[in-house]
């Protein structure tokens, strides 16, 4: 296994728990209660905050939605819409958003 390869298993590790320390500007509120949402399982309401903020231009929101999307929490599984929205976190300059969709690209999904 190559070193980036174990590191954005790493990060997919952590999850969502990366972007509440990364949050800062347009939607922080909706991202802070997405991610209280997520923490209790509630992926559909975590769903909706995350989405405010991601239309808000908040880049660790839309990495969240990236990862319900690849991992079908609260949504179908959906590689298409994992990538979409992992590129536009990793556009905004989210790390999480670029390690995930790299490895997206790596496992051929």
């Amino acid at each position: 296994m190559t070193k980036i390869a174990m590191h954005t298993r790493l990060i997919t590790a952590f999850g969502l728990l990366v972007a509440t320390t990364t949050a800062f500007g347009a939607g922080e509120a909706a991202l802070k209660k997405g991610m209280d949402l997520y923490n209790n399982k509630d992926y559909i309401g975590a769903y909706t905050y995350f989405r405010d903020a991601a239309e808000a231009g908040n880049a660790a929101a839309m990495a969240n939605l990236g990862v319900m999307y690849d991992h079908g929490r609260g949504v179908t599984k959906n590689d298409t819409e994992a990538a979409h929205w992992y590129r536009k976190a990793a556009d905004g300059g989210n790390f999480r958003g670029m390690a995930n969709l790299g490895n997206l690209y790596a496992r051929g999904r």
